[in-house]
């Protein structure tokens, strides 16, 4: 899967957070043409029976610093759906504990490495693309930051 994410400033966008019961989307939400992987994303989850926007890195995995979180050198970005079974894998708690949606006009594919790499875009035209995520909540030991 993808290792960029195009969430434009688009009515489609905003329509289908909209549909998911975000008020006011565009106060809150994270908007850029190529956010990269251990990013800030804007996440869709319910809590207290209620779906809200949340602030969320986007890299599962994150390890805490003395000031706060980085992301775990573990690639955590994207889980494997023949992984989500196995129990010591990084997605078996998250995806039976605390699914999210992220909400996209695209996602960008890198093939190839260095002056060989082709990037590809793929994107909506007339709609916006609704991705099944997985998060996970970190507090801090010594800040109690919660991330």
């Amino acid at each position: 899967m993808c290792g960029r994410l195009n969430v434009s400033d688009d009515p489609f966008v905003t329509k289908l957070l909209e549909n998911l019961g975000i008020e006011n989307p565009r106060e809150t939400m994270h908007y850029g043409r190529m956010i990269r992987a251990t990013n800030v994303i804007s996440i869709v989850r319910e809590k207290n029976k209620k779906r809200q926007l949340d602030d969320a890195n986007w890299w599962l995995l994150q390890e805490p610093t003395a000031q706060g979180f980085k992301p775990s050198k573990y690639t955590s970005f994207n889980t494997r759906y023949d992984k989500l079974n196995t129990p010591r894998s990084a997605g078996f708690k998250a995806y039976r504990e605390s699914r999210c949606v992220i909400v996209a006009k695209g996602f960008g594919e890198t093939e190839g490495k260095g002056a060989n790499a082709r990037y590809y875009d793929f994107y909506v035209e007339q709609g916006a693309i609704a991705l099944g995520g997985l998060y996970r909540q970190w507090q801090h030991p010594n800040t109690q930051e919660t991330i």
